[in-house]
């Protein structure tokens, strides 16, 4: 009876510190930034029909997501700091990039299974996918070159973390 009694504390500091360690891994307000777009991308297609209404809004919606996708993995990579010492900035900016193209690459094919196999028709043919492609990697690239100028500029607020665990802090 005390040894069970005993264990419950310690499975749930157990608990605590894998949370704590998730907290110091994971860079939740970066991932805000793509939440956000897909949220508006749920909301805008599913409850409004506003791409059937609006074509045009795919354009905006795949770069802002070009930006969301770079800005989240390289505050992520950064993140990873600790474990991976300092990498240079063209080198964690160009896998960013190359991440973000992988997955627009991912979401491409997914709209397309989503087509083939659940009748959803996400995909509207080849140039829809072609230039999602391209508006999102426009986008990456819109978003590396952001990065890398406040880098090199000294404002660091945006790239540099604040403690060694946050670095998208402000």
């Amino acid at each position: 009876m005390n040894a069970q009694l005993l264990a419950v504390p310690e499975r749930s500091r157990e608990r605590r510190a894998a949370y704590r360690h998730l907290r110091r891994i994971i860079p939740w307000r970066a991932l805000s930034l793509p939440t956000l777009v897909l949220a508006f991308w749920a909301v805008a297609a599913k409850g409004f029909d506003a791409y059937l209404r609006y074509p045009w809004l795919d354009v905006p919606t795949h770069f802002a997501g070009g930006i969301a996708g770079v800005y989240s993995v390289d505050a992520f990579l950064l993140r990873l700091r600790p474990w991976t010492g300092r990498v240079h900035a063209a080198v964690r900016l160009g896998l960013a990039f190359g991440l973000l193209a992988c997955a627009a690459i991912g979401w491409e094919f997914l709209e397309f299974l989503s087509d083939y196999f659940l009748w959803t028709h996400l995909n509207l043919g080849v140039a829809d996918t072609l230039s999602d492609l391209l508006f999102g990697l426009v986008g990456g690239g819109w978003g590396v070159a952001v990065r890398h100028y406040l880098t090199r500029r000294g404002d660091r607020s945006a790239c540099r973390p604040r403690s060694r665990f946050d670095p998208v802090a402000r």
